[in-house]
């Protein structure tokens, strides 16, 4: 399956071509702080397994071994990094 997304104004956008391994909800209080919700919801492939085809979000250093990412132009939250292990990207920037 593929998946693609990106922000809300259209600047940044993302691409996998393999299924996420793990999808869920994690709802500890940096994800609560970080989404402004009860929960972050998303999807988490290995880094290869998930390219930018348009713009480059912002990273933001939430905590020692998490990275954030965002769209500069339009705020919306994209993504959650972990060093060399694993990327997520956010449930609602997901499009078909």
């Amino acid at each position: 399956m593929e998946w693609t997304g990106g922000c809300l104004c259209g600047a940044i956008r993302y691409r996998s071509t393999t299924d996420p391994f793990w999808a869920g909800h994690c709802h500890c209080t940096s994800c609560q702080r970080w989404t402004g919700s009860a929960a972050f919801t998303g999807a988490f492939f290995a880094p290869e397994e998930l390219e930018w085809t348009r713009g480059e979000p912002k990273f933001y250093q939430s905590s020692k071994s998490v990275q954030r990412s965002f769209c500069p132009n339009c705020a919306s939250p994209l993504g959650f990094h972990r060093a060399e292990h694993h990327v997520g990207v956010t449930a609602g920037s997901r499009m078909t």
